[in-house]
């Protein structure tokens, strides 16, 4: 599963409301606790994190001069 910032950003805007319902593009989540909320929020950071860390491939031409 890939998370995105705006799941992130979802989250994060209900924890600091103190809601524990979190909706999102056609999406309605009913969590049972804060303490679940943040364990999503960990899991999606660290998703965020490995996605970022990933190699990215550059394909570089030269041209003849330069």
């Amino acid at each position: 599963m890939s998370f995105t910032q705006a799941d992130l950003d979802a989250i994060d805007s209900a924890i600091k409301s103190g809601t524990l319902r979190v909706e999102y593009q056609d999406k309605k989540v009913q969590y049972r606790s804060l303490s679940e909320m943040k364990e999503i929020r960990n899991l999606i950071l660290k998703d965020l994190n490995t996605n970022l860390g990933k190699p990215i491939r550059v394909n570089t031409e030269f041209i003849d001069g330069f």
